[in-house]
C-alpha cells in the first residue's frame, strides 16, 4: 500500500513537471507571419522586410534575394503580432526602389496556424503588390 502511494506520487510529480515544461515552451513560442509568394519567371533584386509597431517604430529590416525566396515560395517572419504592419521594399539594380505596406486585417490574415499573407512579385513596375487567394 505504501509503495503504491509512492509510485502514484512520483507519477503525479513527473506528469506535473511535463505539463509545466510544455506550458512554458508554448508560452515562449513567438507567432510567425508566413509570406507566401507568387512570382513571375526570372525575377531578380533584393527584398527588404521590416515589421512596424503601431507607433511607427521599425525593427532591423531583413534582406532577401528575390530569386531565392521565389524558388522557396515563402518567407517566415518571427515574433509577429497583429497590431503590427509590415513594410516591404524592393530594390532592383541598386537604383529603383519600391515600397509596399501590408496591414493586419487588410492584407495579413490569421488562422489556427498563425498569420499569413500573399505577396505578388513581378518583372514590371511596381514589382511588388499585395495579392489575395
Amino acid at each position: 500500500m505504501k509503495q503504491r502511494k509512492i509510485v502514484f506520487a512520483a507519477l503525479a510529480f513527473f506528469a506535473l513537471i511535463a505539463f509545466a515544461a510544455a506550458g512554458y515552451r508554448w508560452f515562449l513560442v513567438k507567432p510567425t507571419l508566413t509570406v507566401h509568394l507568387r512570382c513571375d519567371a526570372e525575377v531578380s533584386g533584393k527584398l527588404s522586410v521590416a515589421v512596424m509597431s503601431p507607433n511607427g517604430e521599425t525593427n532591423n529590416p531583413e534582406s532577401f534575394d528575390i530569386r531565392t525566396i521565389c524558388q522557396n515560395g515563402k518567407i517566415e517572419l518571427g515574433n509577429y503580432q497583429r497590431e503590427k504592419s509590415v513594410r516591404f521594399m524592393v530594390e532592383r539594380g541598386g537604383v529603383e526602389k519600391f515600397d509596399l505596406l501590408s496591414e493586419y486585417g487588410r492584407n495579413i490574415q490569421s488562422d489556427q496556424n498563425g498569420f499569413y499573407m500573399l505577396l505578388k512579385v513581378t518583372n514590371s513596375p511596381p514589382f511588388i503588390s499585395n495579392d489575395s487567394i
